[in-house]
């Protein structure tokens, strides 16, 4: 659970109002709003005193944090950099990451077997997709591609 999840857990259980847990903080409640919604982070100076408001403790509101940061120390400078570029995105850019992730990964599985691991990139300048590894995709691989992305269009007009 991210911190913007546990400030509003606290803050709910705590039964406050954003406009309550605002005003004692000193703060508006679209700064507030901005740190349970949009992940926005709190200087230290104020998420002590939205802790001391709430009565928790960091380690109530900071433990999945500390837990990634743990975890990210055994993460590849590659893995790093996909994260960093994965947080940078839209909502719309995550949700087409994860659909190609999914996708990726359940057909991996399938064909761990057969260690038929493909890397795939989308060249920029094109727009299409390439297969690395010295193997080309098939035609039912680009076919499962692209109907991924059109079912997430169908899904997703807006974005």
């Amino acid at each position: 659970m991210a911190l913007k999840d546990r400030l509003r857990e606290a803050r709910k259980n705590a039964g406050m109002s954003q406009e309550q847990l605002a005003s004692m903080v000193g703060i508006a409640k679209s700064t507030l709003s901005g740190y349970e919604r949009d992940g926005r982070e709190p200087s230290m100076f104020t998420l002590s005193k939205i802790m001391t408001a709430l009565g928790v403790d960091a380690n109530f509101l900071l433990q999945d944090e500390m837990r990634d940061f743990q975890q990210a120390e055994h993460l590849s400078s590659e893995e790093k950099e996909h994260i960093k570029k994965f947080r940078c995105l839209d909502g719309h850019g995550k949700k087409i990451v994860t659909i190609v992730t999914d996708e990726e990964y359940a057909r991996c599985a399938e064909d761990e077997a057969s260690n038929k691991v493909v890397e795939l990139t989308l060249d920029r300048g094109s727009g299409q997709l390439v297969a690395r590894n010295g193997r080309d995709l098939s035609p039912s691989d680009k076919e499962k591609i692209l109907s991924i992305t059109r079912r997430w269009r169908e899904e997703h007009p807006e974005g």
